[in-house]
């Protein structure tokens, strides 16, 4: 009978228990949004050499994809990419420039990759995320499920992103 008895707490410990949940549960939740945001960066990577075809995407440019918090801007409008931001056709289908962000904690930025490509040149280049996969004869058509543009090689005598 004592086994089922349930034990009195104070107000202060029930609200000292109800505070620990809360955070819990708002930890569990940040974990679960970083782990939406990273996990497909990590495990779904593909590298490929590729010929730029054309660049039709802004220099600058968020399109409030992430995180809805700042405006959506664009340094110029792109001709004919279905994305918000533009894609960049190659000889293996489309791809996509990171976000524009003020502090470029992974890597190159958008703004850095944008100098670097050039129409013509052939590319050592690392996509990453979900989306379709670049394939050889694809074409330089667009698709509306690209991946993300993570790391840009010149090969031959195309300009690097060093000298840019």
């Amino acid at each position: 009978m004592e086994l089922f008895m349930k034990t009195l707490r104070t107000p202060e410990e029930e609200a000292t228990k109800r505070l620990h949940r809360y955070l819990m549960g708002a930890g569990i939740f940040c974990i679960l949004l970083t782990g939406v945001q990273v996990v497909p960066s990590i495990f779904i990577r593909q590298t490929e050499i590729v010929t730029i075809t054309r660049v039709d995407a802004a220099r600058e440019c968020r399109s409030r994809k992430a995180y809805k918090i700042w405006p959506k801007y664009r340094s110029s409008i792109p001709q004919n990419s279905f994305e918000y931001c533009g894609l960049i056709l190659s000889d293996h289908g489309s791809f996509e420039l990171p976000e524009t962000t003020w502090i470029s904690l992974f890597g190159v930025s958008r703004e850095d990759f944008f100098d670097g490509l050039v129409e013509g040149c052939r590319y050592r280049i690392l996509v990453t995320g979900p989306g379709l996969e670049l394939a050889e004869g694809r074409g330089t058509g667009m698709s509306n499920r690209n991946r993300t543009l993570r790391r840009l090689d010149p090969l031959g005598d195309c300009p690097s992103l060093e000298s840019v």
